[in-house]
């Protein structure tokens, strides 16, 4: 039979940082001034507090993602979903014929790790 839960008073309580601290933080970290573990201590924030850095779009550009994404979704539409593979294929292409520089995998023509 279900017991009624009742919160531990030693529980750590939630978002116990100023919306201040996290900007310093997160600016900190992104600058490489200090490391998301030392933001954790130093700060109290999480420690996947900063978002996480979308590889497409470190490599390709804000611009080039949505066009890439707009590529995607328009094959998606005509019955085409492509699968995570072939995804990253297309962004292996489309990297290589915008001539941007990348460290994906030219020996399988691939975008991402491993």
């Amino acid at each position: 039979m279900p017991r009624k839960y009742k919160r531990s008073v030693t529980a750590p309580s939630r978002a116990a940082w100023s919306e201040e601290q996290l900007r310093e933080a997160i600016e900190k970290v992104s600058t490489n001034k200090i490391s998301a573990r030392e933001a954790h201590r130093r700060y109290g924030v999480p420690q996947n507090a900063e978002p996480k850095n979308n590889l497409f779009l470190r490599v390709l550009g804000k611009d080039n993602e949505k066009r890439l994404v707009a590529h995607i979704q328009r094959l998606s539409a005509a019955g085409f979903a492509p699968d995570r593979q072939t995804v990253r294929t297309l962004a292996y292409k489309f990297a290589e014929k915008l001539h941007i520089q990348h460290t994906f995998s030219a020996e399988k023509e691939t975008a991402g790790f491993a």
